[in-house]
Parts: structure tokens; sequence; C-alpha cells
């Protein structure tokens, strides 16, 4: 039965670029653990809303085959007339409860997605959760399991206790979140952030009253909001058969039994688990595959890279998405950061990656790579591997064509979600000129059409801000 708090106000729906199965299939890899090749892959998403995150994996990789449940009516109609629209037959979307997937044949699926769902349920609903995990994952398969995670969620469940004493659950959600951001408004201002502990406080006030609607509704104000340490969740997944094998960002790996410990010092808020099954053992990051694969990196240049800032001790620094400042002075490091933050969000084979960065650091490939240490970049964000070539391509054509799913996002007002599953807010303008790109019309006519609306942006900057945003695919 589904959670008519869903239906009253649906939380927004996102991809996760954690999630992607070709990303699930790079760290299982990785570590060693055998992995289904994409082409006839089995996916299943459990708590999939409106589909988004389902609908670019079917686009992205029309080889595999996947199905979505929600045990809402309303959001599973809309995610199949999103995929009807789409014109895509490799998944379907059914409204079900996890427990309906206990009937279903054991190890039906190579990779299993469950997002946002096992911290918002009971107890029973969360076992369920775990067991269909157990019986639905292929003997090599794959899982994604999110979760709210302890400490780092201490202070969001003392808020949610407080406005628990303000706000009526039965009311209208308009309602609750009304006197739900009064109340934290009275609390905000009755807080005096004179001690770290009311500091730490007012900065989960504040990200609280920031959060939208949607968020503020189903995360402080869901009677079921459950925060876990990860060695709990650990425990539990190994009681059925699973290896809770990293965490789908790969921090962590340089010390598996420090991970608990970081998660206090960091105050972790949130764990997005790789899970298997318990039989592969989990080992550290090889080398060999690593360097088979694909690479990119998050991180941004800040400064005009040239050899003589490389080869120097003078120090480069990068900008990562979370605004973090990065500064490296290791030339090696310097190099190949440096020739991957240069091609953006453009994959790069390894073999070549390792061969410009060498030229730009004036080594030979095996002394760059010996010097190198490729696993700490990987474990510690710098550094993305893939098992997949990119699926988009990086320069303007004469006839630019967008994903329809990235048209169909522009048309409808949503972010626009990317081909390497990102999701980015474009202008007005932006939205128009992606809305046109069906392959259809040359630059020239582009140019033409979207005349009346010149005023308002460059038609030529649009589309290098696609290209550069994995957003073409010809």
């Amino acid at each position: 039965m589904t959670d008519p708090r869903y239906d009253a106000l649906a939380y927004a729906d996102y991809v996760h670029r954690d999630a992607d199965v070709a990303h699930l299939a790079t760290v299982a890899s990785l570590l060693g653990h055998p992995v289904a090749p994409l082409r006839g892959a089995r996916v299943l998403d459990i708590g999939c809303a409106q589909g988004q995150h389902l609908l670019a994996l079917a686009e992205l990789y029309p080889e595999l085959e996947a199905l979505g449940i929600d045990p809402s009516e309303r959001q599973i109609d809309e995610a199949r007339r999103r995929a009807e629209r789409l014109g895509l037959k490799n998944l379907r979307f059914e409204a079900w409860p996890a427990e309906r997937l206990l009937e279903a044949q054991e190890g039906a699926f190579d990779f299993v997605v469950c997002q946002g769902v096992y911290s918002w349920v009971s107890a029973s609903v969360r076992q369920t959760l775990v067991e269909v995990l157990g019986r639905a994952l292929a003997r090599d398969g794959v899982a994604f399991l999110g979760f709210n995670t302890q400490p780092g969620w201490a202070l969001g469940q003392v808020l949610r206790h407080a406005l628990a004493q303000y706000v009526d659950p039965s009311a209208a959600p308009a309602r609750q979140i009304a006197t739900a951001r009064a109340a934290l408004g009275l609390l905000g201002q009755s807080l005096e952030r004179t001690t770290p502990a009311r500091a730490a406080l007012g900065a989960e006030l504040d990200r609280a009253l920031g959060a939208d609607p949607a968020y503020l509704f189903h995360e402080y104000l869901s009677p079921e909001n459950h925060a876990f340490y990860r060695a709990d969740v650990v425990a539990t997944l190994r009681a059925a058969g699973l290896n809770y094998c990293c965490d789908a960002d790969l921090s962590g790996l340089d010390d598996r039994s420090l991970l608990d410990t970081l998660d206090v010092i960091a105050m972790r808020r949130y764990h997005s688990a790789v899970v298997v099954r318990a039989h592969h053992p989990v080992g550290a990051i090889d080398p060999e595959r690593l360097v088979a694969m694909h690479w990119v990196t998050p991180l941004a240049l800040t400064q005009d890279i040239t050899p003589g800032l490389v080869r120097s001790d003078s120090r480069l620094t990068f900008e990562h998405p979370d605004g973090q400042r990065i500064t490296l002075s290791d030339v090696a490091a310097k190099a190949l950061v440096g020739t991957l933050a240069a091609h953006r969000h453009r994959p790069l084979r390894a073999v070549d990656a390792l061969s410009r960065a060498a030229r730009l650091a004036d080594l030979d490939t095996p002394t760059l790579w010996r010097q190198l240490a490729p696993a700490a970049l990987v474990t510690r964000g710098w550094l993305r591997p893939s098992v997949e070539a990119p699926r988009w391509v990086d320069a303007v054509s004469e006839h630019p064509r967008a994903s329809a799913l990235a048209r169909d996002d522009a048309a409808t007002g949503r972010d626009v979600t990317t081909r390497d599953l990102r999701q980015l807010t474009l202008t007005p303008f932006e939205r128009a000129v992606l809305c046109q790109l069906d392959g259809t019309r040359d630059l020239a006519a582009l140019w033409r059409d979207l005349a009346p609306q010149a005023l308002e942006g460059s038609c030529g900057d649009a589309l290098n801000t696609f290209a550069q945003n994995a957003l073409l695919i010809g």
C-alpha cells in the first residue's frame, strides 16, 4: 500500500550518478568482482518514483532490460507516460510494493538500485527490502543501497523531534510545511550560536529552512526517517548473505577498518553502499583493471595549465563541485589531474590520459605511472574511472542532436539530465535551444528559428555549453 504522503507531494525526481549501472560495474570490477555485461543486463529500480533515473538508464543503455517499481500508482502512471512519450521499449514500470518481488525468480536481476527507500520505511518493510536484495540479485550481481547515516543525521533527528511538537501530521502538506518553516524560524531566532554545539544545530536549522518544500516534508516531517550506523547495516546485509562492498564514491578503501571512525570524524550524513553477494571477497583496487578503463575528473582548473607550471615546484589548484579547493604539488599528479580537467567532463582512455600527462610532465609514461598513486586519486574522488566509453559527442555538428530525455526535460521545466547522469539547470533560452535539437535542423535553420529570442542569449554559446556538458549525441 502506498504512503499517501508521496501522492500528496511527490519527492523531487533525480538521477543518481553513483547509481549508474556502468559505475556500479566499474566499482565492482575494480575490486576484482565479476560483473555481467551491460548487453542484456537486467536492472531493477526499487522505489523508482516517476522514473527519472531509470528512464535515463534505459535511454543511455538501450541494450539492457529494466523494471521500475513503486507502490505509488500516481507516480508510476507518470513514469509510464514519459516512457511512452520517449519511445523507450526496454523498460516497464509497475505499481508494486517491494514484497511482490519475493515471488520473483531467484537471481532475476544483474543490477538493483534502491535509492531513497531504506531509511524512510518501517522496520518490517526494511527487512523485506533486504530479503528482496538477497533473492533478486544474480550471483554476480551488484546493488546500490542508499541510507541516512549516524552520527551525521543526529542533529536532523533532533529537529525532527522538535518539529513534531508544532506540526499536525494530519494537515495538508502545504500547511505542515508552512508551520514547520515558522517553527524553524522561531527556533533560529531564539538560538544563540555561542558554542560549537549550538552553531552545529544552527547549521542544521539553516539546512532545513533552505530546503525545497518536498525535501523538508519528507526528510523532517515524515513519520519514518531512520539513520543508521554503517556497521549495523553491514551486519544486516551479512545476515542476508550480502556483502557491503564499499561506498559508491570508493572513499575509505585505503583502510576499511577506519570507515566507521571516519563517519564520526566527518559527521557523514549519507551512505551509498555498493552491495554484492557474500561469496565474493572484496579486494583492493586492481591497478591493471584501473588502467584498462576510461578516466575523468570532477575537478575544474582554476588557472591555465602550462608545462612550466606542472614541471616546477609550483602548486596547482583545482575546484571540486562541492566548492572545496584542492591544491597539488606533485608533478605526476598535477600532470594527470590537469590533463583530465582540461577535458572537462569528457573521459579519456586511461592509456591516452597517461600519455598526454607524461608529455606535459616531460616524463616517460612508465615513470609517470610509478610516481602516481592512482588508487589514492580514486578514493579521494579526484579520478573517476569507468568501464564504459562516453556515449555522447563533445563537438557541435552541422545537425546537432540531443537525447529525447534531455529535450523532454527542457520542455517540461525539469533540470536537464546529461548523458553522464548529472542534472543541469538551464536558462529559458538554453531550454528553447535544446528543445529544437532533434537532429532535423542544421545550424542555419536553428539560427533562423531562434532569431526572435536572440536577445535572450547566444545560440552558439548554448550549443557549446551543451557540448561541454554531455548533452549532445550527434
